[in-house]
């Protein structure tokens, strides 16, 4: 994770190798896979860092406290998210209920908010969890 400068490239590269691994698998079970990297490939490698990141949120001696202060819930895909006063606006649940990252990982972190950022989304990464 620390040596990719943008998160667009880690999941490209992540995505190629989880596109690989599907590959040899398939090939295996004399089945056929598409070779091109689709949005959904790519989709699959954020929810895989997410997943991981998280992971390492889960440990924290905090994470109890965490999940009471900000009403945290799994969703259906299995990545933590935050409840609070948006939940009844009229928006998409990605916005009413962001996901839960820490800077537990700095370099995924950092290179989420720098790419939030650029897209006009800072007010995402203003709370820290120290």
């Amino acid at each position: 994770c620390e040596d990719f400068s943008t998160l667009r490239r880690l999941l490209r590269v992540t995505g190629c190798v989880q596109k690989f691994i599907e590959r040899v698998k398939a090939k295996l079970k004399d089945r056929t896979v598409d070779p091109e990297l689709s949005a959904s490939d790519i989709t699959a490698a954020e929810l895989y860092w997410i997943k991981v990141v998280q992971k390492s949120l889960m440990k924290d001696v905090e994470f109890s406290l965490w999940k009471r202060q900000f009403g945290m819930y799994l969703d259906q895909s299995g990545v933590w998210r935050c409840k609070g006063r948006m939940e009844n606006a009229d928006l998409e649940v990605q916005a009413k209920c962001p996901i839960m990252l820490c800077p537990a990982w700095p370099s995924f972190y950092h290179t989420c908010c720098a790419e939030l950022s650029s897209e006009g989304h800072a007010w995402r990464c203003k709370r820290h969890i120290h």
